[in-house]
């Protein structure tokens, strides 16, 4: 017959193991790739940020690819690049899921930039660079 100081030491062994396995499974990853819409160039350093957990955010790596693991609820999921339209997209963290964005080019009209090569020199009325003026008592006072 076994002490019952064993079964309390099994006891809480199998209530740690327990909820190891149950916060294991408290969190959820979306992973994916990001894209450009119409060259299929993968985007480095792209942002993937979630709307409702400010400061919690990403960006994709070398490859486009990104990883973002939070608890389990409904997010907006923004997702920005330069010179891209942003992707707001809500998406319900109930399991691991893989999600591909590809982003849209924007077509800027930039205003015309000129350029000219004559510079006025308001600063300058005389070159007078190097020159000082001696009346004669200051030129007799000198060794």
């Amino acid at each position: 017959m076994l002490k019952s100081g064993f079964w309390r030491v099994w006891l809480l062994l199998l209530c740690f193991f327990l909820s190891i396995s149950v916060s294991a499974q408290s969190k959820f990853t979306l992973n994916g790739a990001l894209r450009d819409q119409s060259s299929g160039e993968f985007l480095i350093g792209a942002v993937i940020k979630l709307k409702e957990l400010p400061g919690i955010g990403v960006t994709s790596n070398a490859y486009g690819f990104y990883s973002i693991t939070v608890k389990p609820g409904t997010y907006t999921v923004i997702v920005s690049y330069a010179g891209y339209e942003t992707i707001t997209e809500t998406i319900a963290f109930t399991a691991n899921r893989e999600k591909n964005f590809n982003l849209v080019p924007i077509a800027n009209n930039l205003q015309e930039v000129v350029v000219s090569a004559k510079k006025k020199n308001e600063n300058v009325a005389k070159p007078l660079m190097g020159v000082d003026k001696l009346n004669m008592r200051e030129v007799n006072e000198l060794p």
